[in-house]
C-alpha cells in the first residue's frame, strides 16, 4: 500500500510506472488497474514461506528473484529505468547489486535497519529512526529520508483529515479492530473472544476489518453471529479512512496502519506481533499517542481492559499529540527528492519539501547576522511570529519551501512564491552560514529550474548584495531594474 501511494503521486507528476510483484490477490490487482498502473507478476514462488522469518518471504533465492526482475524490466522497456523502488524485507545488497546496471538509481523502503543495502536513497518512516542506525548498513553515497516527514499515506487520508472532528466517546464506545493484510495468527478472532469477556463488552459497538489475504473469514463470521457485542464485519475495504473516522478507539497492528491511525488522531492499542514491531510500538507509547501490548499479554481480558481504560483516560492528550506528528505530504517530499537528486547526482544533493519540523532550523538561519545583512527586511525574526508564518506558508498552495540537502545535511533553503500572473514565481534563497561558498545556492537554483522548466522566475535583490547579484547572473537571470531580476523559461529544445 505504501508503494501504491508513492506510485500514484509519481504518476500524477508525469512519470511512467511499472509494478513487479509476486502473484497478487485480485483486490490488489484491481486497485492498480483503478489507477491505470501496469503490473508484471513474477512466476509463482516455490520455497516455503514462514510468517516470522522475513528472509523467506520471496519464496525463492535473491539471485533467482533478481534475474526474474531484470527480465521484467527489459521486457517492459528497451531504455534504462530511472528508479527502481524496492520494498521487501527479504531483499538486501546482494539483490540490489545485481540490479545496479539495469537502472539509474535504486530507492529502498525499509523500517528494520537490520541488513546491508546498496542504493541511492533509503526511506524509513520510523518515529525515532536516526541516520546513525543506517550508516553502517549503506554503501556511500546514499541519501536517507528518515522519519514521519516521509510517511506514505494514501490520498483518502488527506480528504478524511479535513473532515476530522475527534471527540471523547460517549456512553457507547465504537471500537475498530484491524490486524493488517493477512493476520495469519488470527488475532482478530482472539481479540473478539477477549472483548466478549471484557468489562467493556456491554458498552461496545464493534467494527472488524480484515485484509485481502486473511484466511479465516468463515470462522470469524460464525463467531460474530453468536457474539453478544453488536458488530460489523468488513473484508478488504477501500475506504479505511472513513472507518477510522467513525471509530472512537482502535486495536491494530504496528505496521503502516499505525500511522494511518495517528494521522486521523485515533487513540489506539498497538499489538506487537513480531520482533521487528517492538521499537515502533514502544516509540508510539513513549510519545503518548498509543498503548503497546505484546501478544503474550493477551492471555486474559485483564491486560486488554487496562489498556482500553488508559486510552479513555488519556483521550484528549492522545488526540492532541497525534495532530502534531504527520502532515500527509510524505509522498510529495519523496517524489521531489527523487526528481531533484537525479538532476544533480554528482553532488549527491536534492531538494526536500519543508515540513513542520524544519521551523527551528530555518529560524536559526534567518536570525544569523549574515542572513539579515542582505535581507529585504533587516529585522531579526521573532520566534513566535516566525513559527506562525511558517505554519501558514506550509499550508498555502501558492508557496513552496524547499530544504537544500547535501550528504544528508540541511545546508540551506530555497522558496518559490506564486505571483499574480500565472506561471510566474518569486524565488528567494539563503544558505546556512557554515555552508557559504560551496556552490549549494547555484545547485539549488539549477534544480528549481529543472523541476519547473516552463516557469518565469523573478528575484528581488538589494543593489548592495553583490554576491547574490553574481549568483543570479550565473543562472541566466536578467536585471530588469535596480532590484528586480527575471529568468524566463528555457527554450523547449533545451
Amino acid at each position: 500500500m505504501r508503494c501504491l501511494c508513492l506510485a500514484k503521486c509519481l504518476a500524477e507528476r508525469g512519470h511512467q510506472i511499472l509494478f513487479i510483484c509476486n502473484p497478487l490477490p485480485l483486490s490488489l490487482k484491481q486497485q492498480l488497474a483503478a489507477y491505470s498502473l501496469p503490473l508484471c507478476e513474477l512466476a509463482e514462488a516455490k520455497l516455503p514461506i514462514q510468517q516470522h522469518a522475513p528472509q523467506t518471504w520471496l519464496g525463492r533465492s535473491q539471485d533467482q528473484d533478481a534475474q526474474l526482475t531484470i527480465q521484467a524490466l527489459a521486457h517492459h522497456s528497451s531504455e534504462s529505468w530511472d528508479w527502481l523502488i524496492v520494498d521487501h524485507y527479504a531483499i538486501d545488497q546482494r539483490w540490489q547489486s545485481l540490479l545496479q546496471k539495469q537502472v539509474k538509481d535504486i530507492l529502498v523502503i525499509d523500517d528494520l535497519a537490520n541488513r546491508q543495502h546498496h542504493c541511492s536513497m533509503l526511506i524509513d518512516q520510523g518515529l525515532k529512526r536516526k541516520l546513525s542506525d543506517y550508516q553502517p548498513l549503506l554503501a556511500p553515497p546514499s541519501s536517507t529520508l528518515l522519519g514521519l516527514d516521509y510517511c506514505l499515506l494514501r490520498e483518502e487520508f488527506q480528504h478524511a483529515k479535513q473532515q476530522l472532528r475527534r471527540k471523547p466517546p460517549n456512553q457507547k464506545l465504537k471500537l475498530l479492530i484491524n490486524m493488517g493484510g493477512a493476520d495469519l495468527g488470527n488475532m482478530s478472532l482472539k481479540i473478539l473472544h477477549l472483548l466478549e469477556q471484557s468489562r467493556f463488552a456491554a458498552s461496545l459497538s464493534l467494527t472488524i476489518i480484515t485484509g485481502a489475504a486473511y484466511p479465516y473469514q468463515e470462522q470469524l463470521q460464525q463467531q460474530l453471529l453468536h457474539s453478544p457485542i453488536p458488530s460489523q464485519y468488513f473484508h478488504d475495504v477501500s475506504n479505511m479512512a472513513q472507518h477510522l473516522l467513525a471509530a472512537d478507539i482502535a486495536i491494530g497492528a504496528c505496521g503502516g496502519a499505525a500511522w494511518e491511525r495517528v494521522a486521523l488522531q485515533l487513540p489506539s492499542l498497538c499489538l506487537v506481533l513480531a520482533e521487528n514491531q517492538q521499537a515502533n510500538a514502544r516509540a508510539l507509547q513513549d510519545i503518548k499517542v498509543a498503548q503497546a501490548l505484546e501478544e503474550l499479554e493477551l492471555s486474559t481480558p485483564h491486560a486488554l481492559d487496562k489498556a482500553i481504560s488508559q486510552l479513555l483516560t488519556d483521550y484528549a492528550s492522545i488526540t492532541a499529540s497525534c495532530e502534531k506528528l504527520i502532515d500527509l505530504n510524505g509522498s510529495s517530499r519523496i517524489a521531489v527528492a527523487m526528481e531533484s537528486q537525479q538532476i544533480n547526482q554528482q553532488r549527491h544533493a536534492y531538494l526536500k519539501l519543508a515540513s513542520p519540523s524544519d521551523s527551528e532550523t530555518l529560524l536559526r538561519w534567518q536570525q544569523h547576522p549574515n542572513t539579515r545583512k542582505f535581507a529585504l527586511n533587516p529585522a531579526t525574526p521573532v520566534p513566535d511570529e516566525h513559527h506562525a508564518w511558517f505554519k501558514q506558508a506550509l499550508s498555502n498552495p501558492a508557496e513552496h519551501i524547499f530544504i537544500i540537502r547535501v550528504n544528508n545535511q540541511d545546508v540551506g533553503c530555497v522558496r518559490t512564491s506564486q505571483m499574480a500572473r500565472f506561471g510566474h514565481y518569486l524565488v528567494s534563497i539563503y544558505i546556512a552560514p557554515e555552508h557559504y561558498q560551496q556552490g549549494f545556492a547555484s545547485m539549488a537554483l539549477t534544480q528549481i529550474r529543472q523541476l519547473l522548466p516552463q516557469a518565469f522566475f523573478h528575484a528581488t535583490i538589494l543593489p548592495v548584495n553583490i554576491p547574490s547579484k553574481k549568483l543570479f547572473q550565473s543562472q541566466a537571470y536578467i536585471q530588469v531594474n535596480q532590484q528586480s531580476w527575471l529568468q524566463p523559461p528555457r527554450p523547449i529544445h533545451d
